[in-house]
């Protein structure tokens, strides 16, 4: 492992994700990328740590949070837990600490990209159509298409309490990400942010400002907050041949592959079978990863996708028919 890199990757998993984990680490180390790993254990079992630790320069370090049965709180925790993600792997000292979303793979040897020409904060941006996508449910008459909601920045400005005007204007996402070890206390300030707005340790949540809440949270403090890092755009999307590929968020690869994302089924099998070519021991393998099962994989990936379009396709005669009916997206 190279000893001298400038980089250590962090990311986050519990039981569930150790398989993602896992397969994100290989595909690193497939790609020749050799940062160390950082990865952020929720109560892993010795098992499950030694399925991530057999990987040469991967290691686990325990959270301190406790996981939960109520949905909301766990997502909350999903996200608090990014701020101790990335601390955890600064203590290796290294220049640039970056934040990886455990359900992703690199296609390539991403090593340059995790270099920083100028230190600050590297993420990616919002695109106006992403950004109008995300927020077609909270926009009202007075609001510009594509833009940030009032009601929205409203709430952020007043959480945050300290700029007047926003300096964004589309949202940004708050995974795969890098930042200079010179702003990490920007990261201790995002980390309190969360602690507040999130329903972790209380009831109260505002659902239309913080859905998604790592990415909201940190749109906020960006938004209002006075002393942040210098933004700039992640560059892990700009290549063809060397970039993170989101495999989420739902479903999870290990449960059945979406239409959409079968075009890295085989990577992800390459990947495992090249992990047992090395003597790695794999965690037990889902259906969903199996070669034999391949025909299954393709049935699930277009019955779902045929029984999504056709809901996509009834639900404007449904809601005029049932004018009384909401969704999820119109009770905010």
């Amino acid at each position: 492992m190279n000893e001298d890199s400038k980089c250590c990757i962090a990311t986050i998993a519990d039981s569930q994700f150790v398989l993602a984990a896992y397969v994100l680490a290989l595909s690193l180390r497939y790609h020749g990328v050799k940062a160390k790993v950082k990865v952020l254990g929720i109560q892993l079992s010795a098992a499950e740590k030694r399925v991530l630790e057999q990987i040469e320069g991967v290691e686990t370090v325990d959270s301190q949070h406790s996981p939960s049965s109520c949905k909301i709180r766990m997502r909350a925790l999903a996200n608090l837990c990014k701020r101790e993600a990335i601390m955890a792997a600064a203590q290796e000292n290294t220049e640039i600490i970056a934040l990886f979303d455990g359900d992703c793979i690199v296609t390539g040897d991403i090593t340059p990209y995790l270099s920083q020409q100028e230190p600050g904060l590297y993420l990616r941006k919002r695109s106006a159509l992403e950004n109008r996508e995300l927020f077609r449910s909270r926009y009202e008459l007075q609001d510009k298409p594509a833009s940030i909601p009032g009601k929205v920045l409203k709430r952020w400005k007043a959480d945050v309490a300290e700029d007047s005007e926003s300096k964004l204007d589309y949202a940004v996402l708050s995974e795969n990400l890098t930042i200079h070890r010179d702003y990490l206390d920007f990261i201790n300030y995002w980390g309190d942010f969360m602690e507040r707005v999130l329903p972790y340790q209380h009831k109260e949540f505002d659902h239309v400002a913080y859905e998604m809440m790592g990415d909201f949270s940190l749109s906020a403090v960006i938004a209002y907050a006075k002393n942040i890092p210098p933004i700039y755009n992640a560059q892990f999307d700009k290549d063809p041949n060397a970039y993170i590929a989101h495999l989420g968020p739902k479903p999870k690869y290990w449960v059945y592959w979406p239409k959409h994302k079968l075009r890295y089924y085989w990577q992800v099998i390459r990947l495992l079978e090249w992990a047992e070519e090395q003597g790695y021991q794999n965690p037990p393998r889902p259906w969903s990863l199996c070669r034999k099962h391949y025909g299954k994989v393709l049935l699930y990936a277009y019955s779902h996708h045929f029984l999504d379009t056709s809901k996509a396709l009834l639900r404007p005669a449904y809601l005029c028919l049932n004018p009384r009916s909401t969704s999820r997206r119109r009770s905010y």
